[in-house]
């Protein structure tokens, strides 16, 4: 012991000497600031002064929104993040309830920092209108991992969902969240036909179910077997592999189900017809959709466009008047184009082009001409109107023959050309034995009795 003395003198500071008392006094007074010295540094080199941590988040998407129907029309949100004196703004999307962002912020936090998150409308003067927020602890946000958080208004009330993803481990990047870029479809539930009741008092009352990546809505429900919705809903989605999932409900109970991919959807922005399968795979009816991205919205509203050349009335029966002029009028949804006057006679001539522009997401429905004197247009009336459906203006056809009806019966026909390019072939007829056939290439008609071949280049 007496020969280790020396070391623990010099290890611990002890000094030798003194009187008993003082020597002691000396000592312990060492021994003590000595050992405090020993903790002080073992703390120090493991509890880190500065407690600092980096906190990444990343805004991703809202979804939920209260009054989505404004935000279609008027929205233009942002989320604000702010923490202390830091704030932060993601980028502007208008038009839309279902803001998709995808940015990614870091802040420096302590563990009694909170973060304050805002939804942001910004209004028509440029004022930032805060539409819900919510404070989001330094605990929560070091958890990680992807969250959903409700952001109420100033009632109180839940105005929106904030779907974030949060790390304090390093950069979320692209593989936080949405693996990737979320983008809007936009989709539209026109109508559907020849749905069957399930109810033995044959009442119908449907309405369509649509879900999107994780995301369902449902449109307000109508009457009868060929409802007509017309409901705008948008959807955030990932890959254009992603379906778009229909169903058609009555009170609960499915009518039918079908799916289409929004790759194949977008192929045919101006609208498609499904087919419906019932719950025992019979078919249930065909529901009419259009499903377009948001951002491919514009080009694929320039290529639309529908050609139409109004040719000639043939065989119409109806005379008003020495003189009269007749002008017809063509129109698709709210777009009405009319033609120059022609003199009233059985074989009307007008060789008119058109050209009307579809926007994705219109419903067609039906071509209507409506043929016009004077006198009948100061009256609000007719002289006959033809009906041209969809089916056929979207079909291969390059002619059409319609009925011209007044007042319930027909009084001739009308040709229309949907062929926007020249045609140039040969038709062939055969006839055995007829009273009389017709033969029909662009503006002119050709009857014949006798088996024969007509050539005919225009």
């Amino acid at each position: 012991f007496f020969r280790a003395m020396p070391l623990i003198e010099e290890k611990y500071g002890w000094e030798k000497g003194g009187s008993e008392d003082g020597g002691d006094e000396e000592v312990g007074s060492g021994r003590r600031s000595s050992v405090a010295s020993s903790a002080s540094e073992w703390s120090d080199s493991k509890v880190p002064v500065d407690d600092t941590t980096m906190v990444y988040v990343k805004v991703i998407r809202a979804e939920n929104m209260y009054h989505p129907s404004y935000f279609k029309l008027w929205g233009d949100l942002m989320v604000q993040l702010k923490c202390r004196e830091q704030i932060e703004m993601t980028k502007e999307k208008k038009r839309t309830a279902n803001p998709a962002w995808n940015e990614e912020f870091h802040f420096p936090m302590k563990p009694h920092d909170a973060m304050i998150v805002s939804l942001i409308d910004k209004d028509w003067m440029d004022m930032d209108n805060i539409v819900a927020s919510r404070s989001i602890s330094f605990a929560e946000l070091a958890e990680g991992g992807q969250m959903t958080v409700d952001l109420s208004n100033e009632n109180d009330e839940v105005a929106a969902k904030l779907v974030m993803n949060s790390s304090n481990k390093g950069p979320i990047g692209v593989g936080g969240g949405d693996d990737k870029e979320m983008r809007n479809l936009r989709v539209v539930i026109g109508r559907a036909r020849g749905l069957r009741p399930w109810r033995e008092s044959g009442i119908l009352q449907s309405s369509v179910q649509t879900t999107v990546f994780r995301t369902t809505q449902d449109t307000r429900a109508k009457p009868g077997p060929n409802p007509e919705y017309n409901e705008t809903l948008v959807f955030p989605f990932e890959s254009t592999r992603d379906e778009v999932q229909l169903t058609v409900k009555d009170a609960g109970v499915t009518l039918g189900t079908a799916e289409v991919s929004i790759k194949e959807a977008s192929r045919n922005p101006m609208g498609m017809w499904i087919p419906l399968l019932g719950t025992k795979k019979q078919a249930a009816g065909e529901l009419y959709l259009t499903a377009v991205p948001e951002d491919m919205l514009g080009a694929a509203a320039s290529a639309i466009s529908l050609p139409l050349r109004l040719v000639r009335a043939t065989n119409f029966m109806l005379n008003s008047g020495p003189g009269e002029e007749v002008t017809a009028m063509l129109q698709i949804g709210d777009s009405v184009e009319a033609t120059s006057p022609a003199r009233l006679s059985p074989n009307m001539v007008w060789n008119e082009d058109f050209l009307f522009k579809i926007k994705p997401g219109q419903d067609i429905n039906e071509l209507k001409i409506t043929l016009l004197t004077p006198e009948c247009a100061a009256h609000r009336g007719n002289v006959g109107v033809a009906t041209v459906t969809e089916d056929d203006l979207l079909s291969e056809k390059r002619e059409l023959w319609v009925p011209i009806v007044f007042q319930g019966r027909s009084y001739g026909e009308l040709c229309l050309s949907l062929s926007e390019q020249p045609l140039n072939y040969v038709v062939p007829v055969h006839r055995k034995q007829a009273p009389v056939s017709y033969i029909t290439t662009g503006a002119q008609r050709y009857g014949t009795r006798v088996p024969t071949t007509i050539e005919y280049r225009y």
